[in-house]
C-alpha cells in the first residue's frame, strides 16, 4: 500500500507524550517513505525544539483540540482545515467521540479511528482484556493497521555536541565539591496539580542527598514554572541550583536536553522531564501517585525506577479534587533517598 499524505491527528501532547509518540512517526515514515506526514495538534512551545529536532520532516497543522459539542462550530472549522490537505490517510489517536464522528468528514480516502465508546470507529484493539496497554503499542497498532512493515519501539535522541559542551563547562564548576550531580524535576505533567510531590517533600530531600552522599542537586524546568522552583529552593538548607538562572542557554529545552545527560540520575513526578531523561541516557527515578506506570511509562534508553506505594485507589482521574492524596503524601523523602542510595552506593 502507498500514500502520498498521512495526517496524525494527536491532540495537544505534553513533553512526555510526544516522545512516546516519536517511535510511531518514524515508524511510518520508514514504511511509507514518500508520503507527507502532517502532525495535526498543537505542540507547546516549550517542546517545539525538541519536536523539529527528532522529526524534522513532519509538518505541524494547528488544530485547536476540543472536547464535547459545545464548540461544535470551531469543531467544524478544524475539520475543514483538514480537508485541505486533501489526505490519502487520516489516523486518529484520540479515542474521543467527538474526533471520531467529525474525521468521517474529513476528506481522507482512509480513515482509522478507535474511540473510546466503539462508536465511529474503524478498529477495535487485538486485546480488549488489557484496558490499559502503554500507549506507544496503542499508537503503534495504529501504524500496523495502515500496513506499516517497519514497526519500531526505539525512542533515538541525538544529541549536538554543543549542547553536551555547553553542559559540561557549567557542570565543571561544581566539581571536586561533589561527588554526584541530580536533577530534580518537581514539575507535574500539563500542569495536573494533584500528580505533584509535595514540594516540602523535595526540598527534604534535596538536603538529604547533600548531606550523606555529597550530591549536588539541580532543579529543573521551564521558565513559566520558575517561580516553583525557587519556592523549593528557598525551604532548603542546602541550596539547590537552578541552571537556567545561571545559564541563559539552558533555558533552551535542547540545552537542557544535553545538560540532563551528563547528570547520574533525576528525580521527578510523572512529568515530561522524567521522560526526556530517559530518552538521553540518565536513569529517571519517577514518584507515582494517582498515574499508571504501565500506561504512560518512559521508553528511553535509560528506562525508569518507579516509586510507588500501590494504593488500592491508585490510579485514578481525579487527581485535582482527591480529598488525602495518599497515594503520594505517603511517599516519603527517606523513602526516595533510600532508593537513591542503593544506586548510588
Amino acid at each position: 500500500m502507498e500514500y502520498h499524505s498521512i495526517g496524525v491527528f494527536i491532540g495537544t501532547p505534553g513533553l512526555g507524550d510526544f516522545l512516546i509518540s516519536v517511535p510511531f512517526f518514524n515508524s511510518i515514515k520508514q514504511s511509507f517513505p514518500k508520503a507527507k506526514i502532517f502532525f495535526i495538534g498543537q505542540i507547546r512551545d516549550y517542546t517545539k525544539p525538541i519536536f523539529h529536532h527528532l522529526l524534522p520532516s513532519v509538518e505541524i497543522i494547528e488544530y485547536q483540540h476540543i472536547n464535547g459539542f459545545k464548540d461544535l462550530v470551531k469543531n467544524i472549522i478544524n475539520v475543514n482545515a483538514i480537508r485541505e490537505l486533501n489526505l490519502d490517510l487520516l489516523i486518529d489517536t484520540q479515542r474521543a467521540f467527538i474526533h471520531s464522528l467529525l474525521i468521517i468528514f474529513s476528506g481522507a480516502k482512509i480513515k482509522i479511528s478507535a474511540s473510546a465508546k466503539g462508536i465511529f470507529s474503524s478498529i477495535r484493539f487485538p486485546d480488549p482484556k488489557k484496558k490499559y496497554p502503554h500507549i506507544l503499542d496503542q499508537l503503534l497498532y495504529y501504524a500496523t493497521v495502515a500496513g506499516a512493515k517497519e514497526i519500531s519501539k526505539e525512542l533515538n535522541f541525538n544529541l549536538n555536541p554543543l549542547w553536551c559542551e555547553e553542559s559540561k563547562r557549567f557542570l565543571d564548576n561544581f566539581k571536586g565539591d561533589y561527588k554526584k550531580f541530580i536533577g530534580i524535576a518537581p514539575m507535574s505533567a500539563r500542569g495536573i496539580k494533584g500528580t505533584k510531590w509535595q514540594k516540602e517533600y523535595y526540598a527534604e530531600l534535596i538536603d538529604l542527598l547533600e548531606a550523606n552522599l555529597g550530591a549536588k542537586s539541580f532543579l529543573l524546568g521551564s521558565e513559566l514554572e520558575l517561580y516553583y522552583l525557587k519556592e523549593i529552593q528557598k525551604m532548603c538548607r542546602y541550596k539547590p541550583t537552578i541552571p537556567m538562572e545561571e545559564n541563559e542557554k539552558l533555558k533552551d529545552i535542547l540545552y537542557i536536553s544535553a545538560f540532563i545527560s551528563k547528570l547520574d540520575l533525576v528525580v521527578a513526578n510523572d512529568n515530561g522531564l522524567a521522560h526526556l531523561s530517559s530518552a538521553v541516557g540518565t536513569l529517571p527515578i519517577i514518584i507515582y501517585g494517582p498515574t499508571r506506570p504501565e500506561r504512560f511509562s518512559p521508553i528511553g534508553r535509560a528506562g525508569y525506577l518507579p516509586i510507588t506505594k500501590n494504593f488500592n485507589c491508585s490510579p485514578c482521574r481525579i487527581y485535582d479534587t482527591c480529598p488525602h492524596r495518599n497515594c503520594l503524601a505517603e511517599i516519603k523523602p527517606k523513602d526516595v533517598f533510600r532508593e537513591i542510595e542503593k544506586i548510588c552506593c
